[in-house]
């Protein structure tokens, strides 16, 4: 069987560079073992929570493990689980409890779960929730305004082909409060779930399709769970979605698809207005080998930070990802994280000191942890124009206030600069700078274009 170690990824991000801190490999070269997520604590040591094979408990068990910021053991892996299949899909961390959830696979069929510890890793408990025969499945979490939490999957009732959304409140003890089904078609498929500003709840996950392929589905529920409206992401070719999240009053759905010149997935990413009004979707074509985002993080609301897996053409293999989009899906930038093996990035986090963890697996066996980066800009690596060490920002007079000068390899590109919450802001480059004295204070993007294509972008901040 293969080894899959835990792979956990720490950046720093500053202004106008990401510094890329660590990569900790962590594993049992005897076991089968998957980081699926993680949680940074206020000390940058991480919670991280995933599944081993064979696991202590008799079947496959979630292991929970804290870590220190150079992959050191801050407290003894703990094992949680019944006797048969114990998968864990998701956590959040709320009122210093870490709240996972997952599937465990019994005689009786398939059964969500809800783990809960409190963040020194004391147990507090671990509750099944299911029906005799029947398929529930617990694939996401969300911390809701209330001080509870929902909770969203699919389940299958004995005997009636296909699957139905799930969807499962708690209040903010952990005790149940209502669970509600949506049979929407032949075969729905919840994946994630977030609550509505407004009140309720969107879910989205995959439906199939009479052409025989799947789309995105999204429901919106009111408070109590009951269906409000139902709407499918029309695509002619077969996908789906990994996650969703709020961004601003829109929905960021991303995932996978395939294209009319390929079966293989493509990174998808969809936009989508809080009544069900597609604003915007779009496949970014990368390679013709597999590729897909599990997860996305916003950064404002022109800049979303993305991961997953794609295929990299320097080593033919899958590799995990990470990659700035901007809002109608330009590549900002991408990076590849390899090993000779497959590498799947599942879980990307933005911690309150601008700390960045991505939480993945490799099939590498012969790694441990190791620092990979320094200083790492914002550049798209794929454009052969500019290479990283060619490329720096640097503010004159100290502190900036003024001017902002250019490198020589930029001096002939279209340049655009974006405020913080994604409006193009007029500028005008002089000679070799920019003027800035007319922006007021705060965080802007400079984005520079050759021949209509994405070279270099960067933070800047006027003071």
């Amino acid at each position: 069987m293969a080894r899959y170690g835990f792979l956990l990824l720490l950046f720093s991000a500053s202004l106008n560079i990401i510094s890329a801190q660590s990569i900790l490999i962590y594993g049992d070269t005897s076991k089968q073992e998957k980081g699926i997520v993680s949680y940074q604590m206020p000390d940058a040591s991480v919670w991280m929570a995933g599944y081993i094979s064979p696991g202590p408990l008799g079947g496959d068990d979630v292991f929970v493990v804290r870590l220190d910021s150079n992959g050191n053991e801050l407290s003894a892996v703990s094992y949680y689980g019944t006797s048969d299949l114990d998968y864990p899909n998701n956590m959040i961390c709320k009122n210093g409890q870490l709240i996972i959830v997952g599937e465990s696979h019994n005689a009786n069929g398939l059964d969500g779960f809800v783990l809960i510890l409190d963040t020194a890793g004391t147990f507090i408990s671990f509750d099944i929730y299911g029906s005799i025969n029947g398929s529930e499945q617990f694939y996401d979490i969300k911390p809701t305004l209330d001080n509870g939490f929902i909770v969203g999957g699919f389940s299958a009732e004995p005997g009636i082909p296909g699957n139905d959304f799930l969807l499962h409140k708690f209040n903010y003890k952990g005790d149940s409060e209502w669970q509600k089904k949506h049979d929407l078609g032949t075969n729905d498929i919840g994946v994630t779930v977030v609550e509505n500003p407004g009140g309720g709840y969107f879910m989205a996950g995959d439906q199939l399709q009479p052409s025989g392929n799947y789309n995105i589905m999204v429901i919106a529920c009111d408070s109590a769970g009951d269906l409000l409206w139902d709407t499918v992401v029309q695509n002619p070719n077969n996908g789906g979605c990994k996650t969703m999240v709020v961004n601003d009053d829109e929905l960021l759905i991303v995932g996978e698809m395939t294209t009319p010149t390929s079966s293989y997935f493509d990174i998808y990413y969809v936009r989508m207005s809080f009544s069900g009004q597609l604003i915007y979707q779009y496949a970014i074509p990368d390679s013709d080998f597999g590729d897909a985002a599990f997860d996305v993080f916003v950064n404002n609301s022109n800049s979303y930070y993305l991961t997953g897996y794609s295929h990299d053409t320097t080593d033919s293999n899958l590799d995990l990802f990470f990659m700035i989009i901007d809002s109608i899906g330009n590549v900002l930038y991408k990076k590849y994280f390899g090993f000779n093996g497959v590498e799947i990035g599942y879980d990307i986090q933005f911690s309150a000191d601008h700390d960045l963890v991505i939480t993945g697996f490799t099939n590498a066996p012969d790694l441990q942890a190791f620092l990979i980066f320094q200083n790492l800009s914002f550049l798209n690596p794929v454009n052969p124009i500019l290479s990283e060490k060619k490329l720096s920002f640097y503010p004159y007079p100290v502190p900036v206030s003024q001017c902002l000068f250019i490198p020589p390899e930029l001096l002939n590109s279209e340049l655009m600069i974006y405020d913080y919450s994604g409006k193009q802001i007029s500028v005008v480059l002089s000679g070799n700078s920019v003027d800035l004295s007319h922006l007021n204070p705060g965080l802007y993007i400079i984005t520079f274009l050759q021949k209509g294509q994405m070279v270099f972008t960067s933070k800047i901040f006027k003071d």
